[in-house]
């Protein structure tokens, strides 16, 4: 409806300007699916040569019946990731019989934060958002995977192929991570028992 609102004020008023207008709808323009179609069924070839490309979008922050412009890119481009979890479910009650995908989601989720802070200039624009963790669907039992969308947003390709980079490499190393330190802590407490029993044979 926006692009048609658009458009009607050069239908209105056809004697202050010549030419061919081209209003072009766009779907899924979140995800970019909506651009991969137009490009699979070759729209382009339908539309007549075109001099000026302006691509619109509604904003809300700014009042209706006002038109907002810069030079360069005013949005920022967005991608979309589907990292899966694989864990080990158990009962609730048994947790160290599982392998949590929940925790190791959460993990990740956490570091994912960083990428933004120490690997992005602080003069770019990024940012990656976690919509949801899915995961499970009882209180009391552990899954065997999750899912977590993660959503990086970023102005730039140089941005874009970092942020991208940081967060797929981050994932295995993030697992890596976790499970180097589970086996270091039972090493710990294994080795922690046995000196205890031995004070207590020498002690006691």
């Amino acid at each position: 409806m926006s692009v048609l609102t658009a458009l009607k004020p050069f239908n209105d008023h056809k004697d202050k300007w010549s030419g061919t207008y081209v209003g072009v709808f766009q779907h899924a323009e979140e995800t970019a699916q909506g651009a991969r179609d137009m490009v699979d069924n070759n729209v382009a070839d339908v539309l007549p040569p075109l001099d000026v490309y302006l691509g619109q979008n509604v904003l809300a922050s700014i009042p209706g019946g006002t038109v907002g412009s810069k030079p360069g890119s005013i949005f920022t481009a967005a991608a979309s990731i589907r990292v899966k979890v694989f864990g080990k479910g158990s009962h609730g009650s048994m947790p160290q019989l599982g392998i949590d995908p929940v925790v190791l989601a959460s993990y990740i989720f956490m570091r994912l934060q960083t990428i933004v802070a120490r690997e992005i200039a602080p003069s770019d624009t990024a940012v990656v958002t976690v919509g949801s963790i899915q995961a499970g669907a009882k209180s009391n039992i552990i899954p065997d995977d999750a899912t977590l969308p993660i959503n990086p947003v970023f102005t730039g390709a140089t941005v874009s192929n970092l942020l991208i980079n940081a967060t797929a490499g981050l994932i295995p190393v993030s697992l890596w991570v976790l499970q180097a330190r589970a086996a270091t802590l039972e090493e710990q407490i294994a080795e922690t028992k046995q000196r205890l029993k031995e004070a207590q044979e020498e002690y006691a």
